[in-house]
């Protein structure tokens, strides 16, 4: 395969013992010359929306999506996972990370 590899990326320095809320995700951006557009975003406690976008129809392949630690790179554990099929605004990651309290299953807004 020569497909392009792609992702998003938001800096930031985890601290020990402290509760972090990652969201990442993707949405349809099209143009009229680029109709395959997609734009990738990620967020780290509601903050500023970090984003890349991509000009070709995604697909997925052979390739890896890590979440959480990475080659043995211990210390950092997943508490929880969601994975939702609607695209989330910025209005939305707020909600659930409710100035740091979070929300847990069953979700209400």
């Amino acid at each position: 395969m020569t497909d392009t590899e792609s992702y998003v990326a938001k800096s930031f320095t985890p601290q020990a013992d402290t509760w972090y809320m990652v969201s990442w995700g993707a949405y349809p951006s099209p143009t009229t010359t680029e109709p395959f557009q997609v734009t990738l975003w990620m967020q780290v406690n509601a903050g500023s929306r970090a984003t890349q976008t991509i000009t070709y129809d995604s697909a997925p392949d052979v390739g890896s999506l890590i979440v959480g630690p990475y080659m043995g790179n211990a210390g950092y554990y997943l508490d929880q996972l969601g994975v939702w099929s609607w695209p989330w605004s910025t209005g939305n990651v707020t909600s659930m990370y409710n100035s740091g309290s979070g929300r847990e299953y069953p979700f209400t807004f």
